[in-house]
């Protein structure tokens, strides 16, 4: 964490909450407010401990209000179609080029496609959040913008 990040006790606070906001299956616009890299410490044989990830902070827009969502970029050759489906969102690759990945994106703003995932908390109650379903690429025709729209039948990908 870097010093910026933390408060003096005497420092003076501003901002109230922003509270959760449970969005509807939908496209939306993002917008990368966070990129951070870490290293993959779990244990799933899939990804493999000691991969290396960026964990993105997007907050997406819609009519409801904005609300953040967190998505993983695992950096591995097996997940090579997600990290090229999120730079072709943000206008940074193009379909069938090679690219290399530049983590300077902060602010940059694509499309995706929300949708809602449910799971069972700690205190036993199920817990319903919002999760990238998946990205659109830049030059996909817009349905909407900053509002979601009826979900799509034509999914680039699932992730």
């Amino acid at each position: 964490m870097a010093d910026n990040d933390f408060f003096d006790y005497d420092s003076e606070i501003t901002t109230d909450s922003q509270g959760f906001i449970l969005l509807p299956e939908g496209d939306y616009i993002f917008q990368v407010q966070k990129v951070e890299r870490m290293t993959y410490t779990g244990a799933s044989e899939k990804i493999g401990y000691g991969c290396p990830m960026i964990k993105l902070g997007l907050v997406i827009q819609s009519p409801q209000g904005n609300t953040s969502v967190e998505d993983t970029l695992f950096l591995k050759k097996s997940m090579e179609w997600k990290l090229s489906t999120f730079f072709r969102s943000i206008g940074q690759k193009q379909h069938g080029q090679t690219f290399k990945m530049d983590w300077n994106i902060m602010g940059k703003e694509g499309r995706c496609h929300l949708i809602q995932e449910s799971w069972e908390g700690r205190d036993g109650q199920t817990k319903t959040s919002n999760r990238i379903g998946s990205y659109y690429d830049s030059s996909a025709p817009k349905q909407a913008e900053s509002a979601a729209t009826a979900p799509s039948q034509d999914m680039p990908f699932e992730i």
